[in-house]
């Protein structure tokens, strides 16, 4: 998508967590809790309450608090064709802008939410579109610090490389394994807030041939793994030592 948005770039290279949920498909949102324009403050927060209105599992970003995400939207927009939009000054006009599946539904040069709701197109929209999604809504910032995940039960800790789903580039992250899931860092700052999480739950995992490779398949996505040589070789690695724990 990076590549196809401003072909011959770099950009593909810088690929953030939102990136991933857009284009493994879902519902996300761009909102600013910015109170400098109170408008589109309340138009984010009537756009938030109507998908959760219709029960609709989306993705938030927020941009006054995850304003790294900013490049995120802007290759959003320009593969629906709206490349030219100057988001650094006009953003706050630009917002909520809903995607599904990486279509742009509402937005710059689309109607509005509040808009599609009256006139009973919105629910059809993404009923259409995402038909099985009904969990409860989840932002970048909700999920729990280095911290917050190390004070509970960790099976083990260490240094992978995730491959992104659809732009097949390896990313360090450091990972924390739970019973439950698998958390993934872009750093062991503690403070830090996760990039993401692998639920565990129904999930099954399989090696891949005998290069400490790895899969995990979830029921939204297959995620793909491998232990970091540069950290300390293979055999040095938590993730390449059996445990007891292991299942």
């Amino acid at each position: 998508l990076r590549h196809r948005a401003w072909p011959g770039s770099q950009a593909e290279q810088h690929v953030s967590e939102a990136d991933e949920e857009i284009l493994s498909g879902g519902a996300v949102l761009f909102t600013s809790s910015c109170g400098i324009v109170r408008t589109t403050r309340s138009q984010c927060e009537r756009a938030r309450a109507l998908l959760s209105q219709h029960g609709q599992n989306f993705l938030e970003v927020d941009l006054a608090i995850e304003p790294a995400e900013l490049p995120t939207l802007r290759l959003l927009l320009a593969a629906n064709g709206l490349k030219e939009l100057r988001l650094r000054d006009r953003s706050l006009c630009l917002l909520p802008a809903l995607f599904l599946n990486g279509v742009l539904l509402s937005g710059p040069c689309r109607p509005r939410m509040q808009q599609l709701e009256d006139e009973g197109k919105l629910l059809p929209a993404l009923r259409r579109e995402l038909p099985h999604a009904s969990k409860p809504a989840r932002t970048l910032s909700s999920l729990p610090t280095l911290e917050e995940v190390a004070s509970g039960e960790v099976l083990r800790s260490g240094w992978l490389l995730k491959e992104g789903e659809l732009i097949k580039t390896w990313r360090r992250r450091w990972c924390v394994l739970t019973p439950h899931a698998l958390y993934y860092f872009r750093s062991q700052k503690s403070e830090e807030s996760a990039s993401g999480l692998i639920e565990l739950n129904g999930a099954s995992a399989r090696p891949l041939g005998s290069d400490f490779h790895f899969e995990i398949s979830t029921s939204r996505r297959t995620f793909l793994l491998r232990v970091d040589r540069d950290d300390g070789g293979v055999k040095n690695s938590p993730w390449a030592r059996p445990s007891s724990a292991d299942s």
